[in-house]
This record gives C-alpha cells, structure tokens and sequence, in this order.
C-alpha cells in the first residue's frame, strides 16, 4: 500500500483544502462521489447486533502549531489513500481505533474534510484522522 501523501500542504488553509481531481481520485473518489459532492467511509459489522469490525476510508495526518500553552492552527497536513481501521470502538458520535501508516500503527478517530476543486466546486470526505504523537 502506498505510504506516501497523496495531497501534503505546509500552512493549510483553514477551511477546504484545495485538491485536483486527479488527487481526489488517487484517494479513492468516484466520478459519482465528486458529483454529489460527498464521500462516505466504508463500515464492516459482523454478528447479529452489527456490531462494527472495520471501518475503510482515506487518512488525514496534521501537525499543530503551539501558543501560549494551546494548540492552534495546522502546521502542515498530509492525506494518505484509504485505510482500514481495525477493530473501532465508538466514542460518542465517532469511531477510535488504531490503523497502520508507513510501518507504524497510529492511534485514530473519525472525522470529515471540505476539498475544494479548481473550479470552486466543495466535496465533503469521511476520513480516518491520524494522531502525530
């Protein structure tokens, strides 16, 4: 599996982040997904209570700048092609897990990013974000 970013920003914006639509393909979209403006992670249940066992969708991984004993803002952000996170537990409204990114298994949680395509167009993604520490 490909372990290097497909998207890497130094300095994000803090809303959408600008993408291609050659990138947002190598990170799985659809035609169709693009289209409707929205892509959707992949949920694996298993038993007869569905209970989760997997949960398959692209990667984001940021590092936060400090200030004054708090974190703020995004010193770069990096974007990986689907994963599968094995084993979640939910927490609340998300899924934690671990996945594993260029040999090292990270600690995860779900969560959504805004693209914005050249032509000013947003597509919403569900993706797995990656803690750096």
């Amino acid at each position: 599996m490909k372990t290097t970013p497909i998207i890497r920003l130094v300095n994000p914006p803090c809303g959408a982040i600008p993408a291609t639509l050659e990138q947002l393909a190598a990170l799985g979209f659809t035609p169709a997904e693009i289209e409707a403006g929205e892509k959707r992670g992949t949920l694996e249940t298993r038993g007869a209570w569905g209970t989760c066992s997997a949960y398959t969708a692209p990667v984001e991984r940021a590092e936060f700048g400090d200030g004054d004993g708090y974190r703020y803002g995004k010193k770069w952000v990096e974007f990986y092609a689907p994963r599968r996170m094995s084993r979640p537990r939910q927490s609340g409204y998300e899924l934690e897990g671990h996945i594993s990114l260029a040999g090292r298994k990270l600690s995860a949680f779900t969560a959504s990013q805004l693209f914005q395509l050249p032509d000013g167009r947003l597509v919403e993604c569900a993706v797995i974000f990656a803690r750096s520490k």
